[in-house]
């Protein structure tokens, strides 16, 4: 039996880096297809978020609708995010191509 990967101590969140399947190109585009892909978005190394019903910050998530959206920027697989409540591949795409105007637009047609 594997031993339980820990969570990451800074934020405490249970992310399987899948280190031995990381360098496995077949292996990372079936989980970027998979229907339960998120992608954070990236801005010149700033995070999207959107603001709650109090006001508080919320981090904005792609799922594979918007996988047109990183077709052309530079990807990077995260991890694997897997509790009893949610299991997903988690990828961060660098929308820094964009000129800020542009990735405004698009971070607020899908908020």
């Amino acid at each position: 039996m594997k031993p339980r990967m820990p969570d990451l101590a800074y934020c405490g969140m249970p992310l399987n880096r899948n280190h031995a399947l990381c360098d496995d190109a077949a292996w990372l585009a079936q989980q970027m297809q998979s229907a339960d892909t998120k992608m954070i978005p990236i801005w010149r190394n700033q995070n999207a978020f959107s603001r709650d019903e109090n006001a508080m910050p919320v981090a904005i998530y792609l799922d594979i609708s918007h996988a047109d959206i990183a077709r052309d920027a530079p990807l990077a697989y995260l991890g694997h995010k897997n509790n009893s409540a949610n299991s997903h591949s988690l990828w961060a795409v660098d929308l820094s191509a964009l000129k800020l105007n542009a990735a405004q637009q698009l971070i607020r047609a899908i908020d």
